[in-house]
């Protein structure tokens, strides 16, 4: 598997006007990095996540189960259900314009799977999703991104990548790669999901 891919036009264009107009006509929540619950290492953040019942939209989750699983069964031989999804493994997110950021971190494949998707549903100028090299990432390491770098297997691609959100285009990133998304003048609107995440892990550390 590679560090990440980066596919364009990855679902019909009409399930990305559907998704949009049901986010935005649904109640979202605020998540804090400095009021959330942290597994390993706190690292800051802030975006929205959409109470907009994607994962009960049997038409709009089954459109992209079935491109995602396209690409699952290439690049990792096997495919993940599309019942019972626990909000890791498929939710809607975004950005308020000008507060939206996420520093550097990452997440233990152990919980959140191999593999994670985002498939961004606008155009944004800004608000790139960041995989920085190893001597590229030491200026951004935080207290909690050290926690993380002495508690797990830390990634890093030999080159940096800034990767802009464009409407319809996904990308699939390795779990376990260090990476920060840069602030957004945007709403920055996404669907994104750790495919593949534990959901035990997600029953007991959000005790749901």
């Amino acid at each position: 598997m590679q560090d990440y891919y980066i596919i364009d036009n990855f679902i019909d264009e009409e399930y990305i006007d559907r998704i949009l107009e049901n986010m935005k006509s649904s109640e979202y929540v605020n998540l804090d990095g400095t009021k959330e619950k942290h597994l390993i290492g706190k690292t800051y953040y802030n975006y929205n996540v959409f109470r907009d019942g994607i994962r009960q939209n049997e038409d709009i989750k089954n459109h992209i189960f079935g491109k995602l699983n396209s690409f699952y069964e290439k690049e990792l031989g096997k495919t993940a259900s599309s019942e019972n999804l626990n909000p890791l493994q498929f939710f809607t997110k975004s950005f308020d314009p000008n507060t939206g950021f996420y520093d550097l971190h990452t997440e233990d494949p152990k919980y959140f799977g191999e593999i994670v998707f985002m498939l961004y549903l606008t155009d944004e100028p800004d608000g790139e999703l960041v995989l920085p090299s190893y001597s590229d990432s030491l200026p951004l390491w935080s207290d909690g991104f050290q926690t993380m770098v002495d508690n797990l297997n830390v990634e890093y691609v030999q080159e940096t990548i800034e990767i802009l959100p464009k409407r319809n285009r996904c990308v699939f990133a390795k779990v376990g790669m260090a990476h920060l998304v840069k602030p957004c003048t945007g709403k920055r609107y996404t669907v994104s999901g750790w495919s593949f995440a534990d959901d035990q892990y997600y029953k007991e550390f959000y005790n749901r």
